[in-house]
C-alpha cells in the first residue's frame, strides 16, 4: 500500500502555485486612508501604473471594492473608463463642465447594479456610497491616458493629486497647507 503523503505534497504544491499564480496574474492594489481602507482593486487585465512606466499606453481591466466614498472634493481621472455596478451602488454628483464656487452646476445620479457608468477625462465628480457598511463592487474598462491628470477642484482652481495629497490631506509626511490661490473648503 503506498503512502498518501506524496499526494498531500503535490495539493500542497499545486495550492502553492496557484496563489502565486494569482498575485501575479491578478495584481491587487489597496488604497488607504487615515480612516481605513478606501478601494481594493483586483487587475484582470492590464497592470497598476505604478508597475508600469508612467505612460498609462495600456488599457485596463479591473474588479474594484469601494468601502468608502470619495471625499466630497470634485475630481477627474486621467483615463477615461466605463464602470459596471456589481452589487451595491452609489450616489454619483457630476459638475457641468468645470466646478463653479458659488455656482450649483451639478447633476446627480444614482448608478445602481447592473448599470454602466461611462466617465470621461472631463467630468468632474465624486461619489457617495449608498450602502456604507457593504461598500460597492464595480467592474470597470479603464483606457489609456488621455486628460490633464488626475486632479481636485478645490477652492476654486485645479489641483493635480499629489498637490491634493501633499498639501490639503497631508499625506506624505507633511501636515495639511493651503493651496496657493485656493479657499479652504469643507471635506
Amino acid at each position: 500500500m503506498r503512502s498518501s503523503a506524496p499526494l498531500w505534497k503535490v495539493a500542497g504544491l499545486i495550492v502553492g502555485l496557484l496563489v502565486i499564480v494569482r498575485d501575479v496574474v491578478f495584481a491587487t492594489e489597496y488604497l488607504v486612508r487615515r480612516s481605513g481602507p478606501y478601494m481594493t482593486r483586483f487587475y484582470l487585465l492590464g497592470w497598476p501604473a505604478r508597475l508600469l512606466s508612467k505612460t498609462g499606453l495600456t488599457p485596463n481591466l479591473y474588479l474594484q471594492h469601494f468601502h468608502q466614498s470619495d471625499h466630497k472634493i470634485p475630481h477627474n481621472h486621467p483615463r477615461w473608463f466605463l464602470s459596471l455596478i456589481l452589487r451595491g451602488g452609489y450616489l454619483e454628483t457630476v459638475w457641468r463642465g468645470r466646478p463653479v464656487p458659488g455656482k450649483v452646476l451639478v447633476d446627480k445620479f444614482v448608478r445602481l447594479p447592473w448599470r454602466l457608468n461611462r466617465i470621461p477625462t472631463t467630468r468632474y465628480h465624486y461619489v457617495e456610497l449608498l450602502n456604507k457598511s457593504r461598500g460597492c463592487w464595480t467592474l470597470c474598462l479603464v483606457g489609456p491616458t488621455c486628460g490633464r491628470g488626475w486632479g481636485f477642484w478645490y477652492g476654486g482652481k485645479y489641483v493635480d493629486s499629489k498637490t491634493y495629497k501633499r498639501r490639503v490631506l497631508g499625506l506624505g509626511g507633511t501636515k495639511p497647507q493651503p493651496v496657493v490661490g485656493a479657499r479652504s473648503t469643507d471635506h
